[in-house]
């Protein structure tokens, strides 16, 4: 599908800044980038962007980012005496077909590109991405276009309407028909031409109220902005109580000032195993001031291994790599705790005491190893699994609480029990669905 972004909009606000619009970072990512990724993300490769004559920065940005991507660009100059539409017509032909209509002032969370386009491939016709359930919120944003929609189809698009049911969000599937409509027009507008289209033509609705979403076209927009993807990482229905109000809050300040940097999501990663591995040096001791210094850094680096995954969302760098190496260092870091807690107990000279220290860290390396094939495998047909045991933070707690009231041998106890049984459990489920799947190839050979 071809997707067209227009970076040509010259928002006067934007003028204190010694650089084009589309090239205002926006946690150190410039706009134009955030929309490229986003598309990128949605499985999309063929772009046109259109941009101001005089705006030769952006277009050498977008080249060179389009380089260490597999991406195809087409640039289309817009002059002073040209919008941008009918620069857009002249590449009729790339575009006959129907096209994604983007700005690169509309920040968009990638997920909601890509439900957009997962709707509009099953049918044909005009699409509008359309948030109904932030009304509030964004009642401010005058330049915002409104819409009336009326048995999920839309009646009326436009900026300013008294009576309105939500905003479009900065998404459109054009079809052939509109390119054809608008190709008839003297002075041809795609806003116009929408506005006048839903009146008289189906136009679709396709509700994305759950992503986040944003429009910056002013400096204020811009700070708000930050403020609501800051507020957003909170916001999660998968989230437990202890990530969301006690790990959440100091990330968030954390991930604020590093997404700011250029620090990488990886090296954030390394940082947070570096405070572990100094965090597991001290709780490791027997004096208690050492064993809470350690658990302050073991808060330290599992808060570190958060705002990874936070500067990535932030950046909109949602890359599988970071996550991969953060998810394997954020294995060795719980490991590397609960092995001090373990060597911390050899002065108590039990071998009771060290056997348990031994059942915990293997049944937390099975618990690991078993995890991705069982959770890939197994977890919509069996959702009992996905429980607060299994997330990072809850383990990451008990460890950090078990070294502030000094009760390693009660931690490890903990550890040794539920992670060994998690692991029985998935055998067994293992197996009984072996031995139904077994059965099932027998019914099957038998009836033939």
């Amino acid at each position: 599908m071809k997707v067209v972004i227009n970076a040509c909009a010259c928002c006067a606000s934007f003028s204190m800044y010694n650089e084009p619009a589309p090239l205002i970072p926006l946690y150190g990512v410039p706009l134009i980038q955030r929309t490229l990724q986003s598309a990128i993300e949605a499985q999309l490769n063929d772009f046109v962007i259109i941009t101001r004559e005089e705006d030769v920065a952006v277009r050498q940005f977008v080249d060179r980012f389009a380089k260490t991507q597999s991406i195809s660009i087409t640039h289309v100059t817009s002059g002073q005496k040209q919008n941008f539409e009918t620069a857009l017509l002249k590449e009729k032909e790339a575009i006959n077909s129907g096209f994604l209509y983007l700005s690169c002032f509309f920040i968009i969370d990638p997920a909601m590109l890509e439900g957009f386009i997962g709707k509009v491939e099953k049918k044909s016709g005009l699409y509008i991405a359309v948030d109904e359930n932030h009304i509030e919120k964004k009642l401010d944003l005058l330049e915002i276009v409104r819409f009336q929609a009326k048995d999920g189809k839309c009646i009326a698009l436009e900026r300013g309407l008294a009576e309105f049911d939500g905003f479009a969000t900065g998404i459109y599937y054009i079809p052939k028909s509109f390119v054809e409509k608008l190709a008839k027009q003297k002075s041809p507008n795609i806003e116009k031409t929408l506005s006048s289209t839903v009146k008289t033509s189906a136009a679709y609705c396709v509700s994305q109220e759950h992503y986040f979403w944003s429009f910056v076209d002013s400096p204020d927009a811009l700070m708000r902005t930050e403020e609501e993807m800051l507020a957003s990482l909170r916001k999660s229905p998968h989230e437990n109580l202890i990530k969301k109000w006690f790990f959440r809050p100091i990330s968030s300040c954390l991930s604020s000032v590093l997404a700011l940097s250029k620090i990488s999501p990886e090296c954030i990663s390394v940082i947070g195993f570096i405070f572990a591995l100094l965090a597991a040096l001290l709780l490791s001791q027997s004096n208690y001031l050492e064993i809470f210094v350690g658990a302050c850094l073991a808060l330290l680096s599992f808060t570190f291994h958060i705002a990874s995954e936070e500067v990535s969302i932030l950046r909109n760098q949602c890359q599988n790599f970071s996550k991969y190496f953060d998810h394997i260092l954020c294995k060795y870091s719980e490991l590397a705790l609960l092995s001090a807690f373990v060597l911390g107990t050899v002065d108590l000279d039990s071998k009771n005491i060290i056997l348990i220290g031994i059942f915990a860290l293997v049944g937390t390396m099975m618990f690991h190893f078993s995890a991705d094939r069982y959770l890939e495998d197994f977890q919509q047909k069996h959702p009992i699994e996905n429980d607060m045991l299994i997330d990072p933070d809850i383990r990451f707690a008990v460890i950090i609480l078990g070294a502030v009231l000094s009760l390693p041998i009660l931690t490890l106890v903990i550890f040794a029990v539920l992670m060994n049984a998690i692991v029985i459990r998935r055998l067994y489920v293992w197996r009984k669905d072996s031995v139904k799947l077994m059965a099932d190839k027998k019914t099957v050979l038998g009836d033939s």
